[in-house]
This record gives C-alpha cells, sequence and structure tokens, in this order.
C-alpha cells in the first residue's frame, strides 16, 4: 500500500506525524506538534501547483523538483507532493553552499527550485546557486507557494517500494513508535529509516539538533517521565496532544562515538547513563562501519545490543541484523538479506562464490527496492549491472557460516588495501585501533608505494588534546593485536577529521594529505 495511503489513514485515527524542534516556542516543555492531517493537507495544497507545473514540461522528462527545507513539517509536505505529483524529488542538503548547491542544480535540471529554510543565509546561498546555472526564474519561496493553503483538503498517493514494508516488518515498528530525528534529510538513512518507516506504521517523529549533551538530556527527561509517569503535553493552535516518548534511535557510527566521549566524561552531570536509554526498545546504526569497540562500550554503558544494518543510496537497505535474538547482533556483521533481497558474492575472477567457503568477493544485490538508473548517465548504469539484473555495490563481503551472517569488510576503491601481495581490509585495522586508550577516532587508508603497491596509513585524533602520540607506540601496540603487515607504516595526527554532512570520511580525499 503506498505511503501516503498509509499516512491517510493515520491521519483519520487523529495521530500525530512530527514534534518540531527547529521552530518550537522557547519552552522547552512546549513543542509544537502537527498532525498527519496538517502535513497531508499542507502536501495536497503543494501537489496542485506540481501538477500545474508538471503539465508544461515533455511527458518523457520526468519533472524534477530541488526543495531547500530544515527538517520538520515543510520538509515533509514538500517530499510528499513532488511524490504524489509524479515528480522526481531532490532534497538539497541545508549546509550546503552555494557552489555544492550549484553542482547538483545543474546536474539535475530542476523545473523548481524551492527555499523552504527560515535562514536567510542558507537563502541567499541557495539564490546564488541558482543564478550561477541560471535558473533564477524558477526559484520560488515556500511560503509564497503557500499562500492561499486550504487545511481542509485531501492529498494525493504514491509509491514508495518494497523497503519500507522490509524495514517495518524486520523491526517491528508500529504507531506506538517514536524517534527521534536528528540526521540529514539528503540521505536514505534519514528519509527511509527514520522518516518513511515511522509514517507507515503511524508513529510520531520528534526532529531535534544534534548535540550529544542534548541528546543525552532528552533520553534522561524520557527515562524520568516514565518512572515517574508525569508527561508533558505538545500544543498547536490551542489543541494539546500527549507527547509521544522515543522508543526507537537510530543513529551513524560517529553519533555514537561522540556520545560516548561525553558520557565517558560524565557530561552533562547529574544523568544516570546506566537509565537513560532504558525505555528505548532497539537501537539502531548505518551509513558507516560500526567499531567493534563502540558497540562493547555502548552495551556496557546502556545495555543495549545496537543493530547493524546495511545499505546505500542506489538500493536504501539490503542487510540487516536481526531484532531477535539479540545475541546475534555481533560487532562487524551485519546479518542477512531483507524479505525482498537477493544477494551473491563474486570473485575477482567473475565467479559466484559459494556461501560456505567464507571467501571474500564484492556484494551483488538484486530486488524491487534497487534503483533502475543513475539520472543521465547511461554508460555508468550499464556497467553497474551484471546480465542477470544484479547491482553491483562495490563493496567488499564474506559470509560467516558459523554465525549465520554476512560481514562487509569495506569499499573496493578504498577500503581494500593492497599492500606487498596482501589484501588488507582497512576496516578491521580500524576496529583493532579503536582499541587503543588514546586514539578516539581512526581512518586507515592506502596510500601510493613505488615497492608496496600501497603502504597502510593512519589518520588518527588523540582521546585527550594533551596527548602526544607518536607512530612508534602506535605500531608496539599493534604488533600484539595483528600480523605485522597490516601495521600502519605512516601517521598523521590531526585535531579534527574532516567528515561529510552524514558523519563520514572520503578516503580518496584524504589520502591527498600525504602528498
Amino acid at each position: 500500500m503506498p505511503l501516503l495511503v498509509r499516512a491517510a489513514e493515520h491521519a483519520r485515527m487523529g495521530r500525530i506525524l512530527a514534534y518540531d524542534m527547529y521552530s518550537a516556542p522557547s519552552n522547552k516543555d512546549r513543542k509544537i506538534a502537527y498532525s498527519y492531517h496538517d502535513i497531508l493537507s499542507a502536501s495536497a495544497h503543494l501537489h496542485k501547483y506540481f501538477r500545474k507545473i508538471k503539465k508544461q514540461t515533455s511527458a518523457n522528462d520526468p519533472q524534477r523538483i530541488a526543495y531547500l527545507c530544515p527538517p520538520g513539517p515543510q520538509y515533509i509536505s514538500t517530499q510528499f507532493a513532488c511524490w504524489s505529483s509524479g515528480s522526481i524529488a531532490v532534497p538539497l542538503c541545508i549546509s550546503h553552499r552555494a557552489n555544492e548547491l550549484a553542482y547538483v542544480l545543474k546536474d539535475c535540471d530542476p523545473s523548481l527550485v524551492i527555499d523552504g529554510t527560515s535562514n536567510p543565509e542558507s537563502s541567499e546561498e541557495l539564490k546564488i546557486a541558482a543564478a550561477e546555472v541560471g535558473i533564477t526564474d524558477r526559484y520560488h519561496c515556500l511560503d509564497d507557494l503557500m499562500l492561499g493553503f486550504d487545511s481542509k483538503a485531501n492529498s494525493g498517493t504514491y509509491a514508495l517500494g518494497s523497503d519500507v514494508t522490509d524495514l517495518v516488518t524486520s523491526w517491528a515498528w508500529s504507531k506506538d513508535d517514536a524517534i527521534l530525528h536528528f540526521l540529514p534529510l539528503h540521505h536514505v538513512h534519514g528519509i527511509i529509516n527514520k522518516l518513511a518507516c515511522c509514517i507507515w506504521a503511524g508513529g510520531s517523529v520528534e526532529f531535534v539538533k544534534f548535540d550529544p549533551v542534548k541528546i543525552w538530556e532528552r533520553l534522561a527527561e524520557t527515562s524520568r517521565r516514565i518512572e515517574t509517569k508525569s508527561f508533558v503535553k505538545s500544543n498547536e493552535n490551542s489543541e494539546e496532544y500527549e507527547q509521544r516518548e522515543p522508543t526507537v534511535f537510530m543513529a551513524v557510527p560517529t553519533v555514537y562515538a561522540k556520545m560516548l566521549e561525553v558520557a565517558e566524561a560524565r557530561l552533562p552531570e547529574n544523568i544516570d547513563f546506566n537509565k537513560c536509554c532504558s525505555h528505548l526498545r532497539l537501537m539502531v546504526s548505518g551509513s558507516a562501519a560500526l567499531p567493534a569497540g563502540i558497540h562493547r562500550r555502548w552495551k556496557e554503558l546502556t545495555g543495549h545490543t545496537i543493530l547493524e544494518r546495511y545499505g546505500m543510496t542506489e538500493f536504501a537497505m539490503a542487510l540487516s541484523n536481526p531484532l531477535d535474538p539479540v545475541e546475534k547482533r555481533l560487532p562487524g556483521y551485519v546479518g542477512l538479506p531483507l524479505p525482498s533481497v537477493e544477494v551473491k558474492i563474486i570473485s575477482e575472477t567473475g565467479d559466484t562464490i559459494p556461501k560456505q567457503t567464507a571467501e571474500s568477493g564484492e556484494l551483488y544485490v538484486r530486488g524491487p527496492t534497487v534503483f533502475q538508473e543513475y539520472w543521465q548517465k547511461e554508460d555508468a548504469t550499464r556497467k553497474s549491472f551484471d546480465a542477470e539484473g544484479f547491482f553491483k555495490t562495490g563493496d567488499v563481503v564474506a559470509y560467516d557460516a558459523a554465525v549465520d551472517s554476512y560481514r562487509v569488510l569495506g569499499r573496493l576503491s578504498a577500503d581494500i588495501i593492497k599492500c606487498s601481495g596482501y589484501k588488507i581490509s582497512a576496516l578491521e585495522i580500524e576496529r583493532e585501533l579503536l582499541e587503543h586508550p588514546d586514539l578516539a577516532e581512526v581512518v586507515v587508508l592506502g596510500i601510493p608505494d613505488d615497492i608496496k603497491g600501497e603502504s597502510v596509513a593512519l589518520i588518527c585524533r588523540p582521546s585527550s588534546s594533551n596527548r602526544h602520540i607518536e607512530l612508534k607506540e602506535v605500531q608496539a601496540w599493534c604488533r600484539k593485536r595483528i600480523a605485522s603487515y597490516k601495521i600502519p607504516s605512516v601517521m598523521l595526527v590531526m585535531e579534527d577529521i574532516p567528515k561529510n554532512a552524514m558523519g563520514k570520511v572520503s578516503k580518496k580525499q584524504l589520502v591527498q594529505l600525504f602528498h
């Protein structure tokens, strides 16, 4: 059943979809609540405008709508309207500057550029980008498009695919669930795993800005409310709704690492970190490999075993550790294929590797969740699929029959280091190094070497700014844990390792630091 049909059903039941902390009143206990009906009505208003514009375009050229909206009801309504009108939704990153926005606008050539941000600086960046690409006439403020909005309008429908139902079923989402949402909404983790799954189940979303201290405070606040049975009310237009407390928590490894740092420093004070997450039924990590050390430390701190899964933009999610039993959520493993997904492992020679051999190879994925094509890149699309319709992920995995789970070893292009004839997984070395008491962050990568082919290099951030770390010290520590050919021969210490909006590093760019 299409996602908007599900949302319409929840609207008839009067359910709350979103709590908006981006534009909430100063009183932290009074958050603006938006019902499914509110958001669907606004979406219906935009839907009519998008359909009107679409009639002016060629039927063979699907309409693209680029929009810059902060996390919240405006984002959801705009995205719903894009999908329901048959348009291609192009969410823009709210932290991008004009040149980055211009790159996306030039690539997708949108029919409309919608500015839904209340930040004057972000609006100016978007205007500059539109002017640079020569599409200023397509720029519109969301507030202008909402003039004449009728809150009693009905909304359209659209189809999203099988990924949402796979995840809702596998992770047991229900209408009683609520989630804290602080991830970017131009990425499938934030759009599909958090927002769409919650909507499908009829749950609630609370939009917040990520700050590790404030997130701990919010979780502690929930724990106290549940313990004392003192729940707060949210209001909108004088109506009051009982606020749903979060039951599901999803984040990227960087978020968990930062939250561990402040918790282990006992910040904020007077918080019982062992109780903070007791009300949550599920905690999930994805978008990058979760280091085993973080997996272990988080369980020791909160009692929760993080559920790790595997996916990418081209097909959203493919593999997931089980909801039950918890004991099968092992560090470094990402579980089995989701219900609608097929996978196989292919060797360097192009042969299918039998699961029982435990040999590593490139993961291929097939199923209804896999994308159809790269926009205006026919050659890249053709090279990305095999003759059987499997998508070539570019990730190296191995199946472990002993635990019945897949293990991701890294990207073919960035995480597999070919040194002196060895194929080395950078992720495995990173997992070991993160056990070092004086290392807060590590990135292992291969750098060109005339003799070895590639050398193992390390970029790290010390756990304390007062701690000076030498390469020889790290090497001596490694000799007791990993084979000698895996030990880093070059090291760079940084106060802050560059990352993108999802908290992921680009190893291809970081290689340049060693030149």
